[in-house]
């Protein structure tokens, strides 16, 4: 019997417009766990190459993992994975909530999505059998609505739905898909390729149990990790003040974007921190199913231009904060807060939708692009009403917003002078952790397959910051003063593989990061031993953390070869390798990537003429046909 999982996926064909259950093999899973792992095994058998995200070709796979909807903490995210419409090479999100746990209660461990409606569909998944359903009434309707409308029309108040809204449908470069009201499987486009498929989302219900192979001592040992989580004082942190609690942090050792990145220090900085939140919009916590850290915001603004009712998920993270706030000198809680509701009814990414805006904002004060070409929009820094504006305008992609829609690599090449204001790899924008504060976390941006994000490597940001190093750090190598001094590029190439290859690990099983991020709640080898007891696998720490998540980070480098990334692709943008901080806990850096980038490789067992995984690594690693592939 297998353990932790339904055993199953539904394969949607639009083109056709049939439903279809496959059977996965165990074998597969343990292989490639499930999440991103499993989905990325998936598009690399699948997908051509030369092939344009938004070909019918293309796929949009939606993944849970064994962790997914057991109970236990920080076990309800699912992975979405895609050819990303932003970068053109292997994206994913994921988005925790209730959808990905409800998915698999319904029967399925995942779907997949392939070719294009003739007219708007949504997937109905429940007991053990999807429908495709007409979904031209949902269509132009923003991402709650749509939730609405499925509940009524299929008469569950329980159900759960992950969709995309009007920016999907308008194919804006960086639409999300949305669930739960404000939870976002937000980066790599994924929401654009939905949108031109003509499908509007999923939705699903079940009651199905998950099995597990040693439920009483799973239960024991779940209720254990409870009560230690309970007791941290770092948890009690993220409860009262969730993730806006660590812009405070940011602010410290000037890892603050400010300003489109030409500063690190922001005088209002005080005015949208957790604290700022708390005192101001907050209503109170909410959890992600069985979580007991409860970090998501429930916001509400009774009165005002930018009056917004309470939601249980609507409060803005950290990167909405930095992305709508500081990036764009912009303190105003409220207008905020407005500015991300706005984006996840839309459907779209808050930190490629701020960074865009930022970029417009430089252009416009550089003298780029005029107040005509803006519509009338005076796009000064700090102006929350004009951010507003332009967060209508890209999802509607209606005057400026059908240029800013194409994020800001894409844009950039309209606007002649402006490309050393694009701060992006690989054509996504850069999440909101300053890299010049952190040598590992710019190796990491540079490196990373989807481009400018940090969720992929989160301990990163911590490393050198915290008083605690990266849990099992010592596993591979001890760290060393190198490895802990932020503004040094020595030592850094070795822990982030390490930590890189656990995170792939960690967003395949479908656990949620934060509980790792800083190196005190939890350690790997805990998760480890939470995943055996779910599979009953015997698997040590080693096959589990590193050398699965090894496979699956080659796997996917893979991946981007075959679609066309190159040794040029692994850079970062010239404002961060050119242009020192000028001011805070960080003045007088850049990120010094060359050096660390070569040795990286090395390590990697990497080509660094062609960016290839080496034969030998892919062999050693069960990859036989992808090293056939490469290196014929």
């Amino acid at each position: 019997m297998l353990f932790g999982y339904n055993g199953k996926i539904l394969r949607v064909d639009l083109n056709a417009e049939t439903v279809a259950n496959e059977t996965i093999p165990e074998e597969t899973y343990r292989k490639y766990i499930g999440g991103r792992g499993l989905a990325a095994r998936i598009l690399y058998d699948e997908l051509p190459k030369n092939l344009d995200p938004l070909d019918g070709k293309n796929e949009v796979i939606f993944m849970t993992g064994p962790y997914t909807g057991v109970s236990a903490p920080a076990s309800a995210r699912f992975e979405v994975a895609t050819l990303s419409s932003q970068t053109g090479l292997f994206g994913a999100a994921n988005a925790g909530g209730f959808f990905g746990p409800m998915l698999k209660r319904a029967g399925f461990d995942g779907v997949v999505i392939r070719g294009k409606a003739k007219s708007p569909l949504y997937l109905w998944v429940s007991e053990d059998k999807g429908e495709l359903r007409d979904a031209q009434h949902l269509w132009g309707e923003d991402t709650y609505k749509t939730e609405d409308l499925i509940r009524e029309e299929l008469q569950n108040e329980r159900i759960r739905v992950a969709c995309i809204g009007p920016a999907g449908e308008n194919l804006v470069n960086f639409a999300a898909i949305m669930c739960d009201r404000g939870r976002a499987a937000a980066r790599s486009g994924a929401g654009a390729v939905l949108g031109s498929k003509n499908f509007k989302g999923i939705a699903c219900f079940g009651k199905k149990q998950i099995p597990i192979a040693h439920k009483a001592k799973f239960k024991e040992v779940a209720t254990r990790y409870n009560k230690k989580v309970l007791k941290d004082p770092l948890f009690q942190f993220l409860r009262l003040y969730g993730t806006p609690g660590t812009l405070v942090i940011e602010t410290i050792f000037g890892e603050l974007p400010v300003k489109n990145w030409m500063k690190s220090n922001f005088d209002g900085a005080e005015k949208i921190t957790g604290h700022g939140m708390y005192k101001t919009i907050l209503v109170k916590d909410h959890a992600c199913l069985g979580c007991t850290i409860s970090c998501k915001r429930s916001v509400r603004i009774d009165k005002g231009k930018y009056k917004l009712p309470e939601n249980p998920t609507s409060g803005p993270e950290l990167e909405t904060l930095c992305a709508l706030g500081t990036l764009c000198m912009n303190d105003n809680i409220y207008a905020i807060a407005k500015a991300n509701d706005l984006c996840n009814r839309f459907g779209m990414d808050t930190i490629s939708t701020g960074s865009t805006i930022a970029f417009a904002m430089e252009c416009y004060e550089k003298g780029l692009i005029s107040k005509a070409d803006l519509g009338g929009i005076d796009l000064k820094w700090g102006d929350a009403d004009a951010i507003i504006a332009c967060v209508n305008l890209i999802a509607k992609k209606e005057g400026i917003g059908k240029l800013l829609a194409q994020g800001t690599t894409k844009a950039s090449k309209n606007i002649k002078g402006s490309e050393n204001f694009v701060v992006a790899v690989k054509g996504l924008e850069v999440a909101m952790h300053e890299p010049r504060a952190n040598q590992m976390l710019g190796l990491h941006y540079a490196t990373t397959p989807y481009g400018g994000r940090h969720s992929s490597a989160v301990e990163s940001i911590f490393s050198g910051i915290s008083s605690v190093p990266a849990p099992d750090l010592d596993f591979v190598a001890k760290p060393t003063i190198h490895t802990l001094d932020r503004l040094s590029p020595l030592g850094k190439p070795r822990p982030l593989i390490t930590i890189q290859d656990r995170n792939m690990m960690m967003d395949s099983s479908c656990m949620c990061t934060w509980f790792i991020a800083y190196g005190v709640l939890i350690s790997h080898r805990y998760l480890s031993a939470l995943l055996t007891l779910i599979t009953g696998w015997k698997m040590s720490y080693r096959e589990i953390f590193l050398k699965t998540g090894e496979r699956i980070s080659n796997l996917i480098q893979a991946f981007n070869i075959k679609h066309g990334a190159t040794m040029e692709d692994y850079t970062l943008p010239h404002r961060l390798l050119k242009e020192p901080l000028k001011e805070g806990g960080s003045h007088g850096h850049v990120v010094y990537l060359k050096s660390m980038l070569r040795e990286y490789f090395k390590l990697r067992n990497w080509d660094f003429e062609t960016a290839k995984p080496n034969k030998e690594k892919l062999v050693e690693l069960g990859l036989e046909k992808v090293a056939n592939d490469l290196w014929p």
